[in-house]
């Protein structure tokens, strides 16, 4: 009789009337904010950048605002190399400790990732600087151009580990299933910080080499 003054569903133990436990709704929920937020992250980030080239193609000329940006493709390039894919093993195994109840493993976790980010990203840091001048050869064809271009590089090699520490943080933060602290860092403190440092650099006559500093 007791099920037959109900709705007509049965409530298990432990379920919603949705059929998930409440567990996975809350996984849900807070997947479902995520996204949100990332893709918020992300149309604040593009609008950042493009308010950043603009400014920098009017205070520099299309040629050198090239130059710069492929100086930036290129330390993008190095920098994915840096990381070695401890960003992604830091997700795994620091959620991993979470679900086990393991704050030791989480601490050590996060530490392994770190510690292995900086190495690999300062080895691919310290292999730029040395083979800075081969590869300024792939993109100037002129001496005189490629002197310029291998100090560019040069120049920006600390970009590296700095960027491979960020984001490895990053997604320490994102195995807590929350994706605010990420994307204030990388989607919107680090392009402000880029057009106000950037176009100050242009603004104070440092040119492209004050883009990639």
């Amino acid at each position: 009789m007791a099920y037959a003054e109900g709705d007509g569903m049965s409530d298990v133990e432990g379920e919603t009337r949705s059929g998930l436990t409440e567990e996975a709704g809350k996984d849900v929920a807070a997947l479902a904010k995520g996204g949100g937020i990332q893709v918020a992250g992300q149309f604040a980030q593009r609008g950042f950048t493009f308010i950043f080239a603009i400014l920098a193609i009017r205070i520099l000329t299309r040629g050198a605002y090239g130059i710069f940006r492929q100086i930036t493709q290129v330390l993008t390039i190095l920098s994915q190399l840096g990381l070695a894919g401890f960003n992604y093993a830091a997700v795994h195994f620091i959620a991993r400790a979470r679900a086990a109840g393991d704050p030791s493993g989480v601490r050590g976790a996060a530490r392994a990732a770190v510690i292995g980010t900086t190495v690999a990203s300062v080895l691919v840091s310290g292999a730029l600087l040395v083979w800075a001048d081969p590869l300024a050869t792939l993109f100037e064809k002129v001496p005189h151009d490629q002197n310029d271009f291998v100090n560019l590089l040069r120049l920006g090699a600390l970009y590296i580990p700095v960027f491979g520490l960020m984001q490895t943080l990053r997604y320490c933060t994102q195995a807590y299933k929350t994706m605010i602290p990420s994307v204030k860092v990388g989607n919107i403190i680090q392009p402000i910080a880029q057009v106000i440092l950037g176009v100050g650099a242009l603004l104070a006559g440092f040119a492209v080499a004050g883009l990639v500093a």
